[in-house]
């Protein structure tokens, strides 16, 4: 099995003995990683929401500072470009973030 003997983080060599692995330590072992998974792939998605509703509200202050006869250009999609009045563009825009907060609420609870 090659070299059992290690080096610690001093310097002082450490002898490295096998461990035995149950059916249960391992499967505690699988359940754990799946969870730790879990845990940072929602944790990833929290951050992307409160950046989501950060960028939204932004956007809303943004709007706050337009004149009421300026013509918003929303981005739908990949490739569609779509003229829109400022109240409609606000509307649009308040819906969508409450539709994250509400998500951020549904998943931090």
């Amino acid at each position: 099995m090659g070299n059992q003997n290690q080096i610690n983080m001093q310097g002082a060599q450490i002898k490295r003995e096998d461990v035995e692995i149950t059916k249960d330590d391992q499967a505690n072992i699988n359940a754990f990683s799946k969870m730790n998974l879990r845990y940072h792939t929602i944790s990833r998605e929290l951050q992307t929401l409160q950046e989501n509703i950060k960028n939204l509200e932004d956007a809303l202050t943004e709007m706050e500072l337009m004149d009421d006869t300026d013509v918003v250009r929303t981005k739908y999609g990949e490739t569609c470009l779509v003229s829109l009045d400022l109240e409609q563009a606000k509307a649009g825009l308040e819906k969508i973030l409450a539709q994250n907060k509400n998500c951020l609420l549904y998943t931090s609870d």
